[in-house]
């Protein structure tokens, strides 16, 4: 558990203005929503054709509300293996 604390604590948020995450990568996000003056971590991708960020949700194409600003992401770790 203390190697994945490491490890997350290791990893830095980019800033969406220094770079945008590949197509189709899911990550984390980083939201900013300015009706509750609250930080959001979120998971999600980058749509290049609509040059908009779509957020993980029950519904398909579910994008940011006009309230909520992506501010930077990570990527996400590695999936837990079994090395028995």
């Amino acid at each position: 558990m203390e190697a994945a604390i490491e490890a997350l604590e290791q990893t830095e948020w980019i800033l969406c203005s220094e770079r945008l995450p590949g197509r189709h990568e899911t990550v984390l996000l980083s939201i900013f929503d300015k009706n509750t003056e609250n930080n959001i971590v979120e998971t999600g991708s980058y749509d290049y054709i609509y040059k908009d960020f779509l957020i993980d949700a029950q519904m398909p194409d579910h994008r940011l509300c006009e309230s909520e600003t992506v501010l930077a992401w990570m990527p996400l770790p590695k999936p837990y293996r079994s090395d028995i």
